[in-house]
């Protein structure tokens, strides 16, 4: 028998769209339910940092918040039969003063394109950073 792949990964979106942390763990292991119980494989994704410096708008202290609940949650509740941690990979980048007055981290300078996404570089480095061997086959 072969276990089939299936991949989740929530972006910034679902929080800056008003989503919060309890309401993606929720949806989240939903997901996760149902995809094992098809009997295949999921891998999860960390939510990157998107730290806006004021006067930029777009991105909360709240948010941040739970931005970083649901990593944890992922990290060590989660029940991903793996975890891509982008977030870690990220975690160099600078803490900013947000326009609500809170602060949060950013994408480093050298990987970051407008404060929500990476570059070029920035898209290479999380590619490279993948174990390619977390998408194999396993075979009975």
């Amino acid at each position: 028998m072969h276990s089939e792949f299936a991949g989740t990964g929530f972006g910034t979106n679902d929080l800056a769209g008003g989503f919060t942390a309890p309401e993606i763990i929720a949806g989240t292991q939903t997901i996760i339910d149902t995809v094992h119980g098809a009997g295949m494989k999921i891998i999860g994704v960390t939510v990157i940092p998107r730290g806006r410096p004021a006067p930029m708008t777009g991105w909360t202290s709240t948010m941040e918040a739970h931005r970083l609940t649901l990593n944890g949650w992922m990290r060590s509740v989660a029940t991903f039969d793996a975890l891509i941690d982008f977030d870690a990979l990220l975690a160099h980048g600078p803490v900013v003063l947000l326009a609500d007055g809170g602060t949060a981290a950013a994408i480093p300078p050298e990987w970051n394109c407008d404060f929500t996404h990476p570059n070029a570089a920035g898209y290479r480095a999380m590619g490279e950073s993948v174990d390619l061997a977390l998408f194999h086959r396993k075979t009975q």
